[in-house]
């Protein structure tokens, strides 16, 4: 079976995204961390996971407009290297009252991984033959995995050892190399401008070219099902994304070092996913990765949060994240799969760019319902939200989209499958 991998660009913004994607994890274990123990406030703690959502709500559709005209290698040069400018003032947060420093960088810098998330996920399918979609998608997810599971616990140690400055100098460093490599791609794309938007003014331009793409997602029923499917479980992750860090400190009396073990440990899970549906996720309709992999997600989920009632101990977490990696990578490629083969490349940039846009929006109420009853209820309680959202959100695409996804299919893709990648 031919790999997406026999695809130089593929192979070497792959690796590119690696390394960049180690330094963000790294990030995303010490930043919570280190305002948690600096301030001893949850909603603190949410407060700078926050700063990490409002960019999608900010810069996601501007960033799925300018993706579609622009040339994606370029953009992802200059993102990761915005990026590392962004990085480095984390450097100076030492005391409660840098919290600010923390939501500011986090915030700027999310505004720019924008640019990167949404050109990396509306150029695969054009980067790999037709028939290679799915399991390109499912190596991404192989190589989020792989970043997850060497950066947490990486980040952990040092943020315990050296603190968040050590961290955050590492992290620039990764952005550095990844724009290296991202300048190695021979890949250009076309950039079409219509006569009727070369005529209009920039802002005018602007929402001509939003609205098109929200134009694409209300008209197609595969993605209005989907976007449903976002908004469900978003919550449920907005409300992890801020108590996560508090669970591993109140419930399983850990810190910096155990967050990163449990968060690597599902990578260990989804790296094993990721190697299965590189194989095999082309031979699996779309609907069933993801529905039965978000169920299975969330009975995991549920099973890690409520196990210490009975039992103390942080090994029965790690073995659980293990195994519910698995699934979660499976899910999150047919996720994929199924925004990029719904749409035409021309929109594809845009259609992303909404699809962070209503994933942060709904994640930033659980984040904020976190912060207001972070306290009063415990982490538990709250956490239990994000595995019935799960739940929820698996039966939902298992019932709608089987008959939404009927005519979209690899045969039916208008997209080239020779035009290049980047991300």
């Amino acid at each position: 079976m031919a790999t997406p991998f026999r695809h130089r660009d593929f192979a070497l913004l792959w690796t590119a995204g690696l390394i960049s994607l180690t330094g963000n994890w790294m990030l995303s274990v010490a930043v919570p961390i280190t305002v948690l123990t600096l301030t001893g406030s949850s909603a603190a703690t949410a407060a700078s996971f926050a700063a990490v959502l409002l960019p999608r709500v900010v810069a996601a559709p501007v960033a799925g407009v300018l993706v579609d005209r622009w040339d994606r290698r370029r953009a992802l040069i200059g993102a990761s290297l915005v990026q590392v400018l962004l990085t480095l003032p984390l450097v100076t947060v030492d005391r409660a009252g840098d919290l600010w420093i923390v939501v500011a960088t986090t915030f700027a810098g999310g505004c720019v991984a924008q640019v990167v998330a949404t050109a990396e996920n509306a150029l695969l399918p054009t980067l790999v033959g037709a028939d290679e979609t799915a399991r390109a998608n499912a190596l991404n997810v192989l190589n989020n995995n792989l970043a997850r599971l060497v950066g947490p616990a990486v980040g952990g140690v040092l943020a315990a050892s050296a603190g968040l400055a050590a961290v955050a100098a590492l992290d620039a460093a990764t952005f550095l190399v990844a724009a290296g490599l991202i300048a190695l791609v021979r890949h250009r794309a076309a950039v079409t401008v219509t006569g009727a938007t070369e005529a209009a003014g920039a802002l005018a331009r602007f929402w001509l070219d939003l609205r098109t793409g929200l134009a694409a997602v209300s008209a197609n029923p595969a993605l209005r099902v989907l976007f449903v499917f976002l908004a469900i479980v978003s919550f449920g992750e907005g409300v992890m994304g801020a108590m996560i860090a508090v669970f591993v400190e109140r419930t399983l009396d850990g810190g910096a070092r155990e967050l990163g073990w449990l968060v690597a440990a599902q990578a260990v899970g989804g790296i094993v996913g990721g190697l299965v549906g590189g194989l095999f996720a082309d031979r699996l309709p779309p609907r069933l990765l993801i529905g039965v992999g978000t169920i299975a997600l969330g009975v995991g989920d549920l099973a890690i949060f409520n196990y210490p009632r009975w039992y103390d101990g942080i090994w029965p977490a790690l073995v659980l994240m293990a195994a519910v990696g698995v699934p979660s990578a499976l899910s999150s490629a047919g996720m994929m799969t199924t925004l990029q083969r719904a749409v035409d490349d021309r929109v594809r940039g845009r259609v992303f760019g909404a699809a962070l846009t209503v994933m942060a929006l709904v994640a930033l109420c659980g984040t904020a319902t976190a912060a207001v009853l972070g306290d009063r209820f415990g982490p538990v309680t709250l956490l239990n939200v994000q595995g019935i959202g799960m739940l929820v959100g698996g039966a939902w695409v298992l019932v709608a989209l089987r008959a939404a996804v009927s005519g979209v299919t690899v045969a039916t893709q208008r997209t080239p499958a020779t035009a290049g990648r980047t991300g």
